[in-house]
């Protein structure tokens, strides 16, 4: 009720200062909702308080108020964690029973320290249970907020076993057709495949038999595809070392293609050719038939069950072809990006702990540097793209920071290249020196002589052992 008789107070002063626009801002919930109900006329009201005649007459004149003077009147319900007037005049209990205000207030202040010190104690546990510690030890006045900032900046509870964290998911596919391929490595009874997706909306999918499964194959077989439906703007790729390779780096440089590596030990980064391939080994696998013909069949399948232009051989010509004699340098596409800085928690040169994927949970986190960041899902950490999932930030000094990789700028750089030679002298000078020096081991290998018998070919029916001819 006084709630409500504030806010009828206020309209009527807004209304002697001659005001047409109103914004009526409360912190109660049940007022927030009547006045909202009486000026919309979604819902009648709803009490069962003694005063429900005096509720009814003071909602009536609000809006008979605003329908009569034509006022604009909107109602805003604030929280109490958002009204500054409560964050003003709550004071904690402690500061109370003390009366010690100065002492009270510097007692709150060593709150974090002490909790981080029960943390520690207890064992390095979870929120939950330093809550419960922190209740028995400190005061029953610790929050769990406090407890989880505690826990959260906690860099032993990062390092080792750390908890699952949220990112911000986001979609491989764009909205061009062949500006984006997806390419892998497969294996299917036997034989190696290099599968090519187009992650556009056609979905249309190649796939190339390899018969040596080496840089030079692929790239013969890529350029064959690029002849053939022009080359796309980018191309996602798994961390291979053929990807990764010189001779491959080079080709994409000369037909002016971007190369995007998905993160190590995240299949999901490269998640469309990963369901393609699903799906084309299962139509391989019920119809009893090649790969060549479960492919045709997937790119006549309709992906709606409905409409025929659905289908991936229906969206492949309508693009436009792009060559490598002149090639355009787009090297972004806006659609997938996210909008400037939003949804990224890592930054270059950040000291982070890295969690391989399969260890064990006692096992402790490999330190590193954040090199670049990719995307919301992928930072580069030493030169390798890691999944967020695997990466948490490193608070401690434990980390040499004179020892991070030099950091380029994005553009059209090769990918980074590690001479294991420059890095380990040692050993290549041991493996010269293996090589040069004679091997005294062992016997020396006798060479032996077949024991087959040559015999003298015959040449119009005339055999040179026959002196007398046929």
């Amino acid at each position: 009720m006084a709630e409500l008789d504030a806010a009828v107070h206020g309209v009527n002063l807004a209304i002697a200062w001659g005001m047409k626009s109103i914004d009526l801002r409360t912190d109660s919930a049940t007022v927030h909702r009547w006045i909202d109900d009486a000026l919309s006329g979604h819902a009648r009201l709803r009490t069962k308080a003694h005063g429900e005649t005096l509720i009814r007459r003071r909602v009536e004149i609000i809006r008979q108020l605003v329908s009569e003077l034509g006022q604009t009147l909107s109602v805003r319900l604030v929280r109490s964690t958002e009204n500054h007037a409560d964050v003003l005049t709550r004071v904690p209990e402690e500061w109370v029973r003390n009366d010690r205000l100065v002492a009270g207030a510097a007692a709150m202040d060593t709150t974090e320290p002490r909790i981080a010190d029960v943390h520690v104690c207890a064992g390095h546990p979870g929120i939950r249970c330093t809550l419960f510690f922190a209740h028995r030890e400190i005061s029953r006045l610790v929050t769990r907020a406090e407890v989880r900032e505690v826990v959260k900046q906690c860099d032993v509870c990062r390092a080792i076993d750390p908890a699952p964290v949220k990112w911000q998911h986001g979609s491989l596919g764009v909205t061009g057709t062949w500006r984006r391929l997806a390419i892998d490595i497969i294996h299917h009874s036997g034989h190696t495949y290099l599968p090519i997706v187009d992650c556009g909306p056609s979905r249309f999918c190649i796939r190339r038999q390899l018969r040596h499964p080496d840089g030079d194959t692929i790239i013969h077989q890529l350029e064959q595809v690029f002849y053939e439906r022009g080359a796309p703007v980018e191309l996602l790729c798994d961390n291979d070392t053929i990807f990764r390779g010189r001779r491959f780096a080079a080709f994409v440089t000369r037909w002016g293609v971007l190369l995007h590596f998905r993160a190590a030990y995240a299949p999901s980064g490269n998640g469309i050719i990963e369901q393609n391939h699903c799906t084309v080994k299962v139509i391989a696998a019920r119809k009893q038939c090649s790969i060549a013909e479960a492919v045709h069949l997937y790119n006549i399948t309709l992906r709606d069950g409905t409409s025929v232009t659905e289908a991936p051989a229906n969206g492949v010509y309508s693009y436009e072809v792009r060559d490598c004699v002149q090639p355009t340098q787009e090297w972004l596409i806006t659609d997938t990006m996210p909008d400037g800085e939003e949804g990224m928690r890592y930054a270059v040169n950040d000291a982070v702990w890295i969690r391989k994927r399969g260890d064990r949970y006692t096992s402790v986190s490999q330190p590193g540097v954040i090199t670049r960041v990719n995307s919301p899902q992928v930072v580069d950490v030493d030169g390798i793209p890691q999944h967020v999932r695997d990466v948490r930030h490193c608070s401690s000094t434990s980390v040499d920071q004179g020892s991070q990789p030099d950091v380029h700028e994005a553009g059209i750089d090769p990918p980074l290249y590690i001479d294991v030679q420059a890095q380990h002298p040692q050993l290549h000078q041991q493996a010269v020196s293996d090589e040069s020096s004679p091997t005294t081991t062992g016997p020396e290998a006798v060479l032996r002589q077949s024991t087959c018998i040559r015999r003298p070919p015959l040449r119009f029916g005339y055999d040179l052992a026959d002196q007398d001819g046929v």
